[in-house]
Order: C-alpha cells, then structure tokens, then sequence
C-alpha cells in the first residue's frame, strides 16, 4: 500500500491516482505527521512528488482511496476491451477475475511452478516521447516492420506520444525468452526479466543494461528502469543510470 502512491502504481487502463484521496506519511527529518491531499502529491505517469522532488523524505504509513460503492467498471485499456467483447456490463468482480487471467498468461501472477516465476518484474516503464522522437523511433523502426505494419504510439493529452517498452525490446532484436544462462526475458512477457536460477542482483542489472544499450542503438530510446537500485556500488548500475549517446546507425533492411 505504501508504495503505491509513490509509484502511482497503475496497469490496463487506471493508476490509483484516480482514487486516492490523501496520503498520511512521516518526516524523516523532523518526525512530523502530515497529510497531503490527492493534488500535492503531484501524480504522473509512474510517478508522484515522492518519487521526484521529495524523494527520500518522506515515509507513506496510511493512504486512504475514495471508492465508489458499486461503481460501474473501467474498462478502457484495448486488451482488457477485448477480452470482455461479448460482455457488455461486467461486475467489478468480473474485470478483476479477467485481469487477473490476462496476468497468468504473462506470467505476472506468481505461481512457483511457472518457469518464469522468479521474476524482476516489468523491468522498464513506456517511454514518453515529444512526437518529434517518436516520430524519429518509427521511422528507425520502418526496416524491422512486415509490410502494412507500423509502430504501436498511443498519443497523450499534452502532445507527448507513449510507446511500448516491450515492443521496443523484441524489435531491437530480443524476442521472449531471449537470453543465455541465469538470466533471460520471460518467455511469456518481453518487458519481464526472470531468474533462471542462481543468479545475483549484478546479474540481472548488467542483462538490464543490455536490453537498454540495444534498445536506443536501434531506435534511439532511452529506456529508464521501473525498481529502485539500493545498495549497489555506483559503477555495477552505470549501465543503466548514465546517459546514452549516438545510437548505432539503423540496422539494413532485411533482404
């Protein structure tokens, strides 16, 4: 619960902005009690002040969301649309049980006889571009496209364009599955990084920082980590922390 606000934590179509109400926390630097409301908190795409311009202050101990008894389901993300097609009014109970079978088919609800189980997660959030680098990503993009293809570029109320992180990932040429050893993409979800087996939080940061370098050299996206770092030596996280620059040049077309 604590974490979900400061991460605005969000998934097929809605982010708990939309319901909370206030957040109780405690000053780390004076001990103090304070309450913020829904608007100081200042709530964005998997963030919020906590995460940015308080970060580190402040810890959530209570957070209270305003529900509506009886409220009629969102059903807005295209995936979860679709899976609902031939219900025209699905309960609340209904959209959860239907997210919750959409989530098993990625792998993205534990199961530890799931192959995939020991997972990092969805490693990396959507990129947000200005449509100028959207535009410059899909124009990179055209030699990795069948015919009548395009890139998937949800447009956003402020102008900015969202791209899929994981469609990224398996057009820079690392499908599901992708990986050698201990640490690989899920076999169910690209945008998912799994423990084989034996491996240490190095382990998965340096395959992260992989995934990342091959991402910007063929679309020239950089693509910024969703879990915290804590704990590790500055220079084991560079791949993933510094600024990347001049991608490679866009990969030929395939003959």
């Amino acid at each position: 619960v604590g974490a979900a606000p400061i991460q605005n934590v969000g998934a097929y179509g809605q982010e708990v902005a939309q319901s909370i109400a206030r957040v109780m926390l405690i000053d780390r630097t004076t001990g103090a009690l304070v309450t913020m409301d829904n608007g100081a908190c200042e709530f964005a795409y998997r963030a919020s002040v906590f995460k940015r311009r308080l970060e580190g202050r402040y810890i959530v101990w209570q957070v209270c969301f305003r529900l509506r008894p009886g409220g009629a389901p969102k059903v807005a993300y295209p995936e979860l649309r679709r899976a609902l097609a031939n219900d025209n009014q699905p309960s609340l109970a209904q959209l959860r049980e239907t997210v919750l079978r959409l989530r098993r088919t990625k792998s993205m609800v534990y199961d530890c006889n799931d192959e995939n189980h020991r997972s990092a997660g969805s490693f990396f959030v959507n990129p947000i571009l200005t449509t100028a680098q959207a535009n410059a990503a899909q124009q990179r993009a055209k030699d990795t496209l069948q015919p009548g293809q395009t890139m998937p570029r949800y447009e956003m109320a402020n102008g900015d364009v969202k791209v899929p992180a994981a469609w990224l990932i398996e057009r820079a040429g690392m499908p599901r599955g992708f990986g050698e050893g201990k640490v690989g993409l899920s076999s169910r979800h690209t945008l998912a990084i799994v423990n084989r087996g034996g491996a240490s939080a190095k382990d998965i940061v340096a395959f992260a920082a992989q995934v990342r370098r091959r991402v910007f050299d063929h679309f020239g996206v950089t693509l910024q980590h969703e879990p915290r770092l804590l704990g590790f030596d500055p220079c084991a996280v560079v791949g993933l922390t510094a600024p990347l620059s001049v991608p490679a040049p866009a990969p030929p077309a395939p003959s």
